[in-house]
């Protein structure tokens, strides 16, 4: 029973920080204007769920600094990012678009850039805005952030989520994908770099049912422990369908759907 294909880096602490400077500015003479806010993005490869105190109070590694952070903004407990490596989940943030749609693997210290050179980024948009704050009013054309959810609802409270489907790769071949409570792992394992055997067992994980496919209910089995796919065969075809859909049909994007 394997995974790390959605686990490992998925559910991992919230990538994106933005840290606003003094809401405003203003003399005698000069209307109020706007502060430009500083953006940090902290991305980090291998963080655990549980390795930040903010998320678990038992945590053996001291983040002082990143609970201010938590403590004085706001945190995401339902966050997952495109692939488990560093490439491809950087090409996605940056660009809104799964990288599964143009490459695979990881681009070494001087490899060949996997952005195209007409290819809206992020940093580019915000130049665009004058670096102004995540409430950007930007139009993105269909060619652009293909696989992009706007956020800003989720930031200001408005909605509880903004994304229902997620779809996870880090191998070719291998991908997952998360549908409301249901993740289904749409390959025999989700695990890439070997088996640890005793994490497994110190944490009660049943050893690997060998089964094509895996599916789990989040909703009542976060950790992932207990695949589901043999009692649920409808499921599972319902998922396989909806990610075929999804790869095949070139976006994920709400603005993109047809009516």
């Amino acid at each position: 029973m394997r995974k790390q294909i959605i686990r490992r880096k998925s559910v991992i602490m919230l990538g994106l920080l933005v840290l606003l400077a003094a809401p405003l500015t203003s003399t005698a003479a000069e209307p109020p204007q706007l502060s430009v806010p500083n953006i940090v993005l902290i991305y980090v490869d291998d963080l655990g769920y549980g390795d930040l105190g903010c998320f678990n109070a038992t945590s053996k590694i001291p983040t002082p600094n990143l609970g201010q952070l938590a403590r004085e903004g706001m945190r995401f407990t339902d966050a997952h990012s495109s692939s488990g490596i560093c490439t491809p989940s950087r090409y996605a943030l940056l660009t809104g678009r799964h990288h599964w749609r143009d490459f695979h693997g990881i681009v070494s210290a001087f490899g060949k850039s996997v952005f195209k050179p007409e290819q809206l980024t992020l940093p580019e948009m915000l130049k665009e805005k004058g670096y102004a704050t995540a409430a950007l009013d930007y139009k993105l054309p269909d060619t652009a952030a293909e696989d992009s959810h706007n956020l800003l609802p989720l930031l200001t409270g408005a909605v509880a989520s903004v994304r229902t489907t997620h779809i996870h790769n880090t191998n070719k071949q291998h991908y997952a994908i998360r549908h409301g409570d249901w993740v289904l792992i749409d390959a025999p394992s989700g695990y890439l770099s070997g088996v640890n055997k005793g994490w497994e067992e110190r944490h009660g994980y049943p050893p690997d049912d060998k089964s094509p496919v895996e599916l789990y209910n989040l909703k009542t089995d976060l950790a992932q422990k207990h695949n589901v796919a043999a009692e649920n065969p409808e499921r599972v075809a319902e998922l396989q369908t909806l990610l075929t859909n999804i790869r095949e049909q070139g976006h994920s994007a709400p603005r993109l759907a047809k009516p």
